[in-house]
């Protein structure tokens, strides 16, 4: 019997009033560990962590978004660590349970088919990842609009998947939707217009038609010069997964080390307190609640699967 069933037999057996309470706290910790140990890039320890708080999570029988949320940090931990079909199988439960709670046309589960989709392409698999865009796409037009910025993501997210597959004709419409919209939305020389013209013009280029793909180019130049990008590529392979307002996996982060240390000292002190917890007039919280955690947004989803995703959004 693992550590974790341990402790909640040892709860039981106590006859203590208040289970749950010390669950949340120790999943809380083992989470806040592993939000440390990702952010200074030390990701097989925000693996452990994450997989503790995991176990807590589905130890407790919980299914709902305090669940999510420990499959989706875990499934980032392991797609940053090139670990994509782990990843794949971790957000595919997250998906499973978001649809059950929210209705499979929601909007909010197109974050969950975007990770999906992220790990279907880090795997090359761009058949197994066109429907989820094409259902992502079709969730944001009915729900955000056929001129929201997010909307025009799914249309170039579909344009490069296809583009991919070596499908040059179908890929077209999706470079041209994207670029419609962000035209609309941003003007004709902003940065986020650079990606989808870049590559729509190399498009043009293999479907010979050169005069178009010669005006695309210098709007392209116009743009990358307005935005100071002057001689540069897109930038947009190779860079890792966009984390909003987070640093760099790479950048030294002073300090930070060891406060991964002490949180997870303190997730293992938090989970051995739940054997003789001191008496508390709170009220304990049923597992069945939605729960906040204490900083749900770290790490931040990853975002949709294309190297578009990978331009601020």
């Amino acid at each position: 019997m693992n550590q974790i069933l341990r402790i909640f037999v040892a709860l039981l057996l106590a006859g203590l009033n208040s289970p749950a309470a010390f669950a949340q706290t120790a999943l809380d910790q083992y989470s806040a560990a592993g939000d440390m140990a990702y952010e200074a890039g030390e990701l097989e320890a925000a693996e452990v962590d994450y997989e503790a708080a995991l176990k807590l999570a589905e130890s407790a029988g919980l299914e709902d978004a305090r669940l999510v949320s420990a499959l989706r940090k875990l499934g980032t931990a392991y797609y940053m660590s090139g670990k994509f079909a782990s990843a794949e199988k971790v957000f595919c439960r997250a998906l499973t349970i978001d649809q059950r709670m929210f209705g499979e046309n929601s909007i909010d589960i197109v974050d969950d088919l975007n990770n999906l989709i992220r790990c279907l392409r880090r795997q090359e698999r761009w058949l197994a990842a066109e429907p989820l865009i094409k259902r992502a796409l079709d969730i944001r037009r009915r729900s955000l609009g056929e001129d929201d910025r997010l909307t025009a993501n799914s249309w170039l997210d579909l344009a490069v998947n296809y583009d991919r597959q070596g499908k040059l004709e179908e890929a077209e419409p999706g470079y041209r939707m994207a670029l419609s919209i962000r035209r609309k939305l941003f003007g004709p020389e902003h940065y986020l217009l650079i990606p989808a013209l870049q590559r729509y013009s190399v498009l043009l280029r293999k479907l010979n038609r050169d005069p178009e793909a010669a005006e695309l180019e210098a709007v392209l130049w116009q743009a990358r010069r307005k935005n100071g990008l002057e001689g540069a590529t897109s930038g947009a392979q190779g860079l890792p997964p966009a984390r909003d307002n987070a640093p760099s996996l790479q950048q030294e982060l002073p300090g930070v080390t060891s406060a991964g240390s002490q949180a997870r000292q303190a997730a293992g002190t938090a989970a051995a307190s739940m054997a003789a917890p001191a008496a508390t007039s709170e009220p304990a919280q049923g597992f069945g609640q939605p729960a906040t955690f204490s900083n749900p947004g770290v790490p931040p989803l990853l975002p949709a699967g294309s190297e578009s995703s990978l331009i601020p959004q």
